[in-house]
């Protein structure tokens, strides 16, 4: 993953139990949220980011999954205003139990974060490839909420067949780069997104000047008008040319204003 600067990846089935999972490490990367099995072997989700980037769980989804029917993590990343859903529906799983899950998961997002930048990836055990209810309901769903299917080609293929059970929904007016890959990892394809983000650097604070100001009080004005009467005037009478006449004249009105 390093070689191709991914910088957040999400696991489906990992298989994990919460023991195993403290332990896990992988080069370059931390787990930030994950959802392991109690009652049942196999299935689970995580999301893995790279060291150098700061997340935070949103631990209110992890606690509405519920195994092999919706297994939900996410993560929010505040310097972006991102959050990430990770999301897996076991192929037994109920799809009604999922959609209410994921659709309260996106509720609870909503209603805690006002990011505009809001992903849910994983795999839906839903063909997209093929029109049917499950699809529909599924579409729906998650267009209600201003997202969509961002991945139109296969992500398991076999001898017999070639399925797209897997994707990631991102939000209608974005702009994204989407491949898919084979790392020969799983018996599924690996489905890459390219999100670019306006950058949020602020600019460099300027250095503080020193700025001078005129002091204008009543007892100031008084004196100046008393050396504006005293001034001679009479060299510049003298001045041929009218350049001359005003450098003349300048000089000697703001020589009153250093006094």
């Amino acid at each position: 993953m390093m070689q191709h600067n991914i910088d957040i990846a999400i696991v489906t089935e990992h298989w994990f139990s919460t023991n195993k999972m403290t332990a896990l490490k992988f080069s370059g990367y931390k787990v930030s949220s994950h959802f392991c099995r109690c009652r049942y072997i196999h299935g689970g989700v995580l999301i893995l980011i790279k060291d150098n980037l700061r997340a935070t769980e949103i631990t209110q989804i992890t606690e509405i999954s519920e195994e092999k029917n919706a297994e939900l993590t996410a993560i929010r990343i505040d310097s972006n205003k991102s959050v990430i859903l990770a999301a897996y529906r076991s192929p037994s799983g109920n799809l009604n139990v999922f959609l209410e899950a994921l659709n309260d998961a996106l509720d609870i997002i909503s209603e805690l974060y006002s990011y505009d930048n809001i992903y849910v990836a994983g795999d839906f055990n839903v063909d997209f490839l093929k029109d049917s209810s499950e699809k529909r309901a599924l579409a729906e769903l998650l267009e209600t909420f201003g997202l969509q299917p961002q991945f139109s080609e296969p992500s398991r293929v076999t001898k017999t067949t070639a399925t797209c059970n897997d994707n990631i929904f991102g939000k209608e007016n974005k702009d994204y780069t989407c491949t898919t890959l084979n790392w020969f990892m799983s018996d599924h394809q690996q489905q890459l997104m390219v999100v670019e983000f306006e950058n949020n650097i602020q600019a460099p604070k300027s250095k503080k000047q020193r700025i001078k100001v005129r002091n204008i009080r009543k007892e100031n004005i008084y004196r100046f008008k008393s050396y504006l009467s005293e001034l001679d005037w009479s060299h510049l009478l003298c001045q041929k040319h009218p350049p001359e006449a005003y450098a003349a004249f300048h000089s000697l009105w703001m020589s009153l204003f250093d006094i």
